[in-house]
């Protein structure tokens, strides 16, 4: 096992194009990192370039302590899992698994050793002698991890391998190979363009966006204190709100003005944002999760200046709790819609329409569409932006985003995948 390290990695096309730009990442031994984006982000770009099937333009990627840019991809000991599992379809079970030992000429003795092992580890005993053809997708997905665990490789590269699975064997199958990286201690390399993925299985996880690093961090660091809009938007399922305000003084304390009403900045609030006083009486932009939306009637006490009066426009049931998309009450002012690129950054929108919030609130809930709803915030828990820059306003330094590259491409290429054996 091995720690693998980026510097200042760079892939550039023979067009111009930019597909990653400026890359410094460690990804710690024995981690399990995920790097999730939109499509086209360059996360697989750079997947592939750690495992040498992709040239890179500049910079040095390095194996443990050894530069492996000019290292073909056979000689890196990688063990690669891509999204379509390529096996070999005229191959039993067994002989896929054991397929790169024999073309490393590993004893027999040996192959049906680590073959058997594999197989007890990831429940493909009983199926040994089948056929690709005659296994489930999960069952195919556990041969190709199969096929990498025998190889005793120092990491595992896996490039979307659940995607073409249905949502519920995708659930069973990212706990199965969480629990398969636990148990081997192997370093994982991930990639995938689902946050909910992201957040379960990685210990370490990369946000990218456009070729750059957002985030780099844990998945409760990305949840509950987002560097910039893009991270903010993309992390968290229903995303977080996020609405233009102003903030203004209210006697001696701060307050959000957010259509008719004011909600109090708590000292919480000024702890994790310290700049904050130097926006007064200016336009920022507010984040709030859904969660932290609650039907004033099951929400427990509140403070002064936590509510926020708005009409609900559709409720979704959904058994454990309940969503609202909820407007600002007919009469009051509007929440400014904010209209974000793909890179999070935020431009006026041309309609002039009202943002809708969603709220994901008790399943009692009596609030039904077109009643008006007070609607409790969880004041410590709201978040700050710069709509100039994007970046959460806190005491650090302009510009800067934690974990994140300094410099960033302006366009990428879609990632692609070519299945080779692992």
């Amino acid at each position: 096992m091995s720690a693998i390290e980026l510097r200042d990695v760079v892939k550039t096309y023979p067009d111009g194009t930019s597909a990653v730009t400026g890359i410094d990442l460690t990804v710690p031994d024995g981690s399990f990192t995920v790097l999730v984006g939109p499509s086209g982000c360059g996360k697989s770009t750079l997947l592939r370039m750690v495992a040498g099937l992709e040239e890179i333009t500049g910079g040095e990627v390095r194996i443990g302590d050894t530069p492996v840019n000019k290292t073909a991809a056979a000689d890196r000991n990688l063990a690669m899992v891509f999204q379509n599992y390529a096996l070999y379809p005229h191959m039993t079970v067994a002989d896929n698994i054991a397929f790169g030992m024999r073309a490393r000429k590993v004893p027999k003795p040996e192959r049906e050793k680590r073959t058997r092992e594999a197989a007890e580890i990831l429940g493909l005993t009983p199926f040994l002698d089948r056929r690709p053809a005659n296994l489930s997708g999960g069952q195919r997905q556990r041969v190709a991890m199969g096929r990498a665990i025998v190889r005793s490789p120092e990491a595992f590269l896996m490039d979307e391998p659940l995607s073409n699975l249905d949502a519920k064997l995708r659930v069973q199958m990212r706990a199965e190979i969480s629990l398969i990286q636990r148990r081997t201690g192997t370093t994982t390399l991930y990639v995938t363009h689902d946050q909910t993925e992201a957040m379960t299985m990685g210990d370490q996880v990369v946000v990218m966006s456009k070729g750059r690093i957002r985030q780099v961090g844990s998945p409760t660091s990305l949840y509950d204190a987002p560097a910039d809009l893009f991270v903010a938007s993309f992390i968290g399922a229903p995303p977080m709100n996020l609405v233009r305000a102003e903030l203004v003084r209210d006697g001696d304390a701060l307050a959000v003005a957010l259509g008719g009403s004011r909600l109090t900045v708590t000292p919480e609030v000024l702890a994790r944002h310290p700049d904050l006083p130097s926006y007064a009486g200016r336009e920022v932009v507010v984040g709030i999760r859904p969660e932290h939306l609650q039907d004033e009637e099951f929400a427990g006490p509140g403070r002064e200046g936590d509510l926020l009066r708005a009409e609900v426009r559709l409720r979704e049931d959904l058994g454990r709790e309940v969503s609202l998309l909820v407007n600002p009450v007919p009469g009051s002012s509007s929440w400014s819609r904010l209209v974000l690129d793909d890179s999070a950054t935020v431009e006026d929108d041309p309609t002039g329409a009202a943002a809708t919030l969603t709220a994901t609130v008790h399943q009692r809930t009596r609030l039904r569409d077109g009643d008006v709803a007070s609607l409790r915030v969880s004041l410590p828990e709201l978040h700050f932006f710069d709509p100039s820059t994007s970046l959460a306003i806190s005491g650090s330094t302009p510009g800067s985003v934690p974990g994140a590259a300094t410099h960033g491409a302006e366009a990428s290429s879609p990632d692609s995948t070519t299945p080779q054996p692992a």
